[in-house]
């Protein structure tokens, strides 16, 4: 049985250098789609390697946002 949402998080931490963020999302949303990873994961969240951002992706939209730091001010 499917659950209500079906969310799939994705580390990056890929040893090669970083594609901007909202380039790589747009193809990686694109390719998603292709395959029709949408029919089985509800979202797709991609933390940035550096940490501070979340790539989100919907079959509906994709974005960016930001990851505030729990560090100590």
């Amino acid at each position: 049985m499917r659950h209500d949402r079906n969310w799939l998080l994705i580390d990056d931490n890929w040893d090669i250098p970083q594609l901007d963020i909202e380039v790589w999302l747009a193809k990686f949303h694109e390719k998603c789609l292709g395959q029709s990873v949408f029919e089985v994961f509800d979202t797709i969240l991609v933390i940035s390697r550096s940490g501070v951002e979340l790539a989100v992706a919907t079959q509906e939209y994709t974005e960016t946002l930001a990851i505030p730091s729990l560090k100590e001010s």
